[in-house]
């Protein structure tokens, strides 16, 4: 079974609308002033910290107000926001954005529809298979960009080129800061070679290359797709001999801009789709576009279409990464709502500045200031990276008790849907630092080394167990249903459950309990009910007062929550599984340890929790 430090409660596939609704918005009593019918006051937090915590601040340093380490209110909100989602089944949002892909193989039994998609698009698929691919320059041309054509030689625009076995010359040689070396090739000294892994795919190969003028040679860009270290063979390896990724690309000659057949302009859409490609991992200097907007000419790859006659997609490689068919956004359902609803999450937190109709929320998070805390030396963390919402065997729904890699639904797919809300798993035994230097071997392979190098480049400094930070929540105006959702979402399952706040968390950083108290604010036309001498509001004794039983009431109501007792017990489970994801308890560094990628090429999807 796939090991993974995540795991998703299910997407809701309908909004729970709240009491407040959209017409009550314009009611400036909401905001300005307490309503004696709805509940106002303050909840205290103390949160301790049950594995080490970190808050980046300055350098390693963790985030301090007046040299005391602080939780940021920011923070807090968030965590405790996105808990009240799951509890009300609110409309989960999420930036739309398009998500890039790179399929052209895979072994035998593991290629996905991405990769028919891939070649579809990349290939010419008859007897010999040729790529689609074109070698050109981009350039800016006023608003616009444009990709100026480079010269024809044998049939294609580039060669490929081994540059081990022809020149002897060091990688270092010419991989110049900034720009790409220019050399020479002999185009009647060329061969037509054919790769055989999946797809017979046809290349040019420069066989005679120079870093010289010479009669009959041409003059040609050098392109490097990095610094893959590999073996070719056990010799090799014997040997302590490293080869790096020995094929390149020679782009022929630019032609000339001045006829406009000798140029096509990008789209705005696919320029904008590139720029959105934020994992594409260039060296620094080597982005075409970043170069072409700093008014140089950029070597590039594209593809056209011939019927429409446009550019459709351009990287800095042959094969470079696409757009899938779908964004983010089509994971998530259509919510059909009446008009005028508003769900929990929108009602009690308010919305964001860009929505159709933006307001602010009822509840205040204050900045936790620390009250007893041993802050660790300078560690280093095992490394960190963004979420990979491309890994479609995770992130998205797929069919029950799938094991056929062709029948993964992928972000190419019609149909596609997110799998909910994700949460990390918490530790039984958190292990979240690299105690040495990784020991790179130069007999080992490339993918070795960057295995061994799980580190951070920046040491932190956290807070020790049993650090302990106060904070307090303001509430305006809320009614009890809505304070019973924002208790809920602070206590949790009760004492077997606990919060996640900062970094680390997939390796079981951050976890933390918190302690709620609630104070209601007296709402009287007696001054002195309301003020004390020192001119601050006074609050009513009605400690620890719970509103939870209100708020699910109003879920198995279904004249309230529109939720039939089919959707009700969907409900319930969905809640028992964010209790199983928030088990203080947690899981065994096995159950939650990153797979390896060997691993990952299993056609086996990210199960399902399951609920006795």
């Amino acid at each position: 079974m796939p090991s993974c430090p995540y795991n998703f409660v299910p997407l809701n596939d309908r909004i729970v609308p709240s009491e407040l609704k959209e017409s009550d918005l314009s009611s400036a009593a909401l905001f300005k002033s307490y309503d004696k019918d709805k509940l106002s006051g303050r909840i205290d937090l103390t949160i301790t910290c049950l594995s080490d915590t970190f808050i980046r601040g300055v350098g390693s340093d963790f985030l301090k107000i007046n040299g005391k380490p602080i939780l940021p209110g920011s923070s807090i909100r968030g965590m405790i926001r996105n808990i009240v989602s799951i509890l009300s089944w609110s409309r989960i949002n999420t930036k739309d954005k398009k998500l890039f892909f790179r399929s052209v193989y895979a072994d035998k039994g593991k290629q996905t529809s991405d990769v028919d998609y891939y070649q579809e698009i990349f290939l010419n698929k008859t007897e010999l298979v040729s790529s689609k691919v074109k070698a050109g320059y981009l350039k800016k041309k006023g608003d616009t960009f444009i990709i100026i054509k480079a010269e024809e030689i044998n049939e294609a625009t580039f060669h490929r080129y081994d540059r081990i076995s022809p020149t002897g010359h060091k990688d270092e040689f010419w991989l110049t800061k900034d720009n790409h070396p220019i050399w020479h090739f002999d185009p009647n000294n060329c061969k037509k070679v054919h790769s055989s892994k999946n797809a017979y795919l046809e290349y040019n190969i420069a066989k005679s290359v120079i870093d010289h003028e010479r009669d009959g040679f041409r003059k040609a860009l050098v392109i490097s797709g990095g610094n893959m270290k590999k073996y070719k063979d056990s010799n090799r390896k014997e040997l302590g001999m490293e080869l790096i990724r020995h094929f390149n690309y020679l782009i022929h000659e630019m032609l000339n801009e001045k006829e406009k057949k000798n140029y096509s302009v990008i789209p705005h859409d696919v320029i904008r789709d590139y720029e959105d490609d934020r994992s594409r991992n260039i060296r620094k200097g080597f982005d075409p576009l970043e170069r072409a907007k700093n008014e140089s000419i950029s070597p590039c790859f594209y593809l056209v279409d011939e019927q429409l006659e446009k550019v459709i997609a351009f990287g800095h490689t042959p094969f470079f990464r696409l757009p899938a068919k779908k964004s983010t956004q089509d994971g998530i359902p259509e919510y059909s709502t009446k008009k005028g609803d508003l769900d929990f999450v929108s009602a009690i937190f308010g919305t964001a500045a860009d929505q159709k109709q933006a307001f602010g929320g009822r509840v205040f998070f204050s900045d936790a200031v620390v009250q007893e805390y041993t802050q660790k030396i300078p560690q280093k963390l095992k490394v960190l990276s963004e979420p990979k919402p491309t890994a479609f065997k995770h992130y998205l729904k797929q069919p029950t008790a799938t094991n056929n890699s062709k029948s993964f639904v992928t972000w190419n797919h019609v149909d596609v849907r997110i799998r909910g809300h994700k949460l990390y798993w918490n530790h039984q035994n958190s292990q979240p630092y690299q105690n040495s230097e990784p020991n790179l071997a130069k007999n080992k392979s490339y993918d070795a080394q960057i295995d061994n190098l799980k580190i951070q480049s920046d040491p932190i400094q956290p807070v020790d167990v049993k650090s302990v930070f106060k904070s307090f929540i303001f509430f305006t105006n809320l009614s009890k249903t809505e304070l019973g959702l924002l208790q809920w979402a602070l206590h949790l399952n009760g004492e077997q459950t606990t919060h996640r706040l900062g970094m680390g968390k997939p390796y079981g950083m951050g976890k933390v309990s918190i302690e709620a108290s609630t104070s209601i604010k007296i709402v009287s036309n007696n001054l002195k009910d309301i003020f004390i001498s020192d001119g601050n509001v006074t609050y009513s004794q009605l400690q620890h007062k719970s509103y939870i039983e209100n708020f699910t009431d109003y879920i198995k109501d279904e004249k309230r929550s529109g939720l039939s007792s089919i959707l009700v017990k969907e409900w319930e489970n969905s809640c028992r599984i964010l209790w199983k994801l928030l088990d203080k308890v947690g899981k065994s560094e096995d159950d939650v340890k990153y797979m390896s990628h060997k691993e990952h090429s299993i056609p086996i999807a990210l199960p399902f929790i399951k609920i006795p």
